[in-house]
C-alpha cells in the first residue's frame, strides 16, 4: 500500500498549515528504502470568496500556483526518520495582481514511531519562509518556525484509517507584528478507494498568540481533498476548504472558501 497522506496541493497545505504535515506523513507508512529524494512540480488553480481575507465586504477572486522543489528522506535506526526540503512557489492573481507574491520555504524535520507507546508518531521540524513582491522582488517577509507534535493513526482496513493529532509552534517573524505562536489540534480521515484513487477529510483547530498588539485568535479549518494517480510520475488533485476565524480584535474576524485543482509532476528516486 502507498503510504497515505494529505494532497500536496497548495490547498490542502494550506488547511493544514503546514504545521502537522510532516507528522501526517507518517501515517500507514510502507516500508522505505533507507534513502528517498523527491522532485516535483505542481501547477494548481483556485476559487476563493474572500481574497483579502476580510470581515465585511468580501471580494471573489481566482489564483495560479505554480509550485516547484525537492524534498529528501532518510530512513534511521530505532523508528527514525530525517527529512529536508526546498519549495519554490509563485501566487499569481486574477482580479487583484496587486496580490501577486513569489514563496520560498525551506525546512528540515525529524519524525520517530514509538511502538511502545501505543505506536504514536513524534515529529520536530524547523521551517524557514521568505515572501517576495513579483516585480521588484523585495522580500517583504520572513518567517522562522519550530514545530513539536504527535499523532496517532489508527488503521480501521487496508484502505483507509483515521488520524488525530497535537502540535506547538513558535514563529519569529519579520515584521515582528506578524509572528505567532500556535497551539493546534487536528483530525482526520484517509480513504484509499483503489489504487490510484485517495481521498482524505480534515478538521483542524488552531489558537494563534500574536507577538504584538494582544491579539488572539481561533482558527477553524475543514477541508476536503480528493487525488488520483495518472501515473507513477503524475496526479490530479480537487481541494477544497472553509476557514472561519475569531478574534479578539473584531477587525479580524473572516470566513473563507475556496476550492480547485492541481497536475503535479514527480520524480522518485
Amino acid at each position: 500500500m502507498r503510504p497515505a497522506k494529505l494532497s500536496l496541493s497548495v490547498g490542502a497545505e494550506d488547511a493544514l498549515n503546514d504545521s502537522e504535515s510532516f507528522g501526517v506523513q507518517q501515517m500507514l507508512r510502507e516500508k522505505e528504502t533507507p534513502l528517498t529524494v523527491r522532485t516535483f512540480a505542481e501547477v494548481a488553480g483556485f476559487v476563493t470568496d474572500n481574497v483579502a481575507l476580510a470581515r465585511r465586504e468580501a471580494l471573489t477572486d481566482s489564483f495560479l500556483v505554480a509550485t516547484f522543489g525537492f524534498e529528501m528522506r532518510h530512513a534511521l535506526p530505532r523508528g527514525f526518520q530525517a527529512e529536508v526540503g526546498v519549495t519554490l512557489a509563485t501566487f499569481r492573481y486574477n482580479e487583484f495582481s496587486q496580490l501577486d507574491f513569489n514563496s520560498l520555504d525551506v525546512g528540515a524535520g525529524v519524525s520517530v514511531h514509538a511502538e511502545k507507546l501505543g505506536g504514536l508518531d513524534f515529529f520536530a521540524r524547523y521551517n524557514f519562509n521568505a515572501l517576495y513582491t513579483t516585480e521588484t522582488h523585495d522580500n517583504f517577509f520572513q518567517n522562522h518556525t519550530i514545530t513539536l507534535g504527535g499523532q496517532k493513526t489508527v488503521v480501521l482496513g487496508q484502505t483507509h484509517a483515521v488520524f488525530a493529532g497535537l502540535s506547538g509552534l513558535l514563529g519569529f517573524a519579520d515584521p515582528t507584528a506578524s509572528g505567532r505562536t500556535e497551539l493546534t489540534a487536528y483530525a482526520g480521515y484517509h480513504l484509499a478507494a483503489t489504487r490510484c484513487l485517495e481521498a482524505d477529510v480534515l478538521y483542524r483547530y488552531g489558537y494563534y498568540f500574536y507577538a504584538r498588539g494582544g491579539r488572539e485568535d481561533q482558527n477553524h479549518t475543514l477541508s476536503v481533498g480528493l487525488r488520483y494517480r495518472v501515473t507513477d510520475w503524475c496526479s490530479v488533485s480537487a481541494t477544497s476548504y472553509y476557514v472561519w476565524d475569531r478574534s479578539n480584535q473584531n477587525v479580524f474576524n473572516y470566513d473563507a472558501g475556496t476550492a480547485g485543482g492541481a497536475i503535479t509532476f514527480s520524480l522518485q528516486f
